[in-house]
């Protein structure tokens, strides 16, 4: 009986080389149903979280008593009354600058300080 040069002698199919080399170096492409579901659960988790999750209240701004031009006492001269503050207004085809406030006087809410305590005075020799 003549046997082939490509088929070993011993008996034994031997797979040809192209087929086991593929299989046995082959590393991706599929992805099981489960790493899906775990993947799809987390996504779909932190999205729910995000959405509908409590978030922290915002703390209330302590109210300032302001001038009716918008600055506070602090911004204004105590014995002059004169506002010190800029405020940034257009000049003129496009341009914008700061220009000083034109407040002479505060007008907004006194601190109870000035109510209650006299302004301390220096001591007289």
């Amino acid at each position: 009986m003549n046997v082939p040069a490509s088929r070993p002698s011993s008996g034994q199919y031997r797979l040809p080389r192209w087929r086991y080399t593929y299989i046995a170096t082959y590393t991706g492409g599929v992805i099981d149903p489960l790493s899906l579901l775990i993947g799809a659960g987390l996504v779909g988790g932190g999205w729910v979280l995000g959405r509908f999750g409590s978030r922290p209240a915002k703390k209330a701004a302590q109210a300032t008593a302001l001038c009716g031009c918008g600055h506070d006492l602090a911004v204004h001269d105590r014995d002059a009354g004169a506002c010190h503050g800029e405020t940034f207004r257009k000049i003129g085809n496009g341009l914008k600058a700061w220009v000083p406030c034109p407040c002479r006087r505060y007008t907004g809410p006194i601190p109870l300080e000035e109510f209650f305590t006299p302004p301390s005075l220096p001591p007289t020799p």
